[in-house]
């Protein structure tokens, strides 16, 4: 039996500064599932975590054009990223494969196979509110953060001038290194 588990972790902090924001999720397979495919289980996860993630990226990013880009993950193998276009240049939106089988084996799942991949929401907040600097979230510039309503959707980021969010956010980077 398919068995796909997705995780949502959002944290934020009282001032409006946004730590972490991730969307996780594995899917596992036993033989079962792909004997009958003629491929092998490995093969079987891989075709499928990829038409998996491309409808959900349809889902989210609308009829964007896409590409898998094949990447190294110290959990996955094989291992890629899933990349669209955006704003005129490549945007990587999520990273995944196929989970390596030493870490099922560890969770007693011998003859499973898996795959996991997890999704930054900063780029998916980033092409639906046509944010165009990733470093905006991690800003306390109240010229950022006011312009957001926790559950409206469908508005769209207001630029400002990029030199005061540059230093600001400098200066919190600076402070964070002390």
């Amino acid at each position: 039996m398919h068995q796909l588990y997705i995780n949502y972790f959002l944290t934020n902090v009282g001032s409006g500064l946004i730590n972490s924001i991730q969307m996780e999720g594995v899917r596992m397979f036993s033989p079962n599932d792909w004997n009958d495919s003629g491929k092998d289980g490995t093969s079987y996860a891989a075709d499928d975590l990829k038409a998996c993630l491309e409808g959900l990226a349809r889902h989210l990013f609308g009829a964007v054009e896409m590409r898998w880009v094949d990447t190294y993950f110290p959990f996955t193998n094989p291992s890629f990223e899933l990349e669209i276009y955006f704003q005129e240049k490549w945007l990587e939106v999520l990273g995944c494969g196929v989970m390596e089988q030493e870490i099922l084996k560890r969770g007693g799942k011998t003859d499973n196979v898996a795959w996991a991949f997890g999704l930054g929401l900063e780029r998916l907040a980033m092409v639906l509110f046509d944010i165009p600097d990733i470093r905006l979230f991690w800003s306390t510039d109240k010229r950022f953060t006011s312009q957001f309503t926790k559950g409206q959707l469908g508005i769209k980021f207001k630029p400002f001038s990029k030199w005061n969010v540059r230093d600001q956010v400098q200066r919190q980077m600076n402070v964070e290194l002390r």
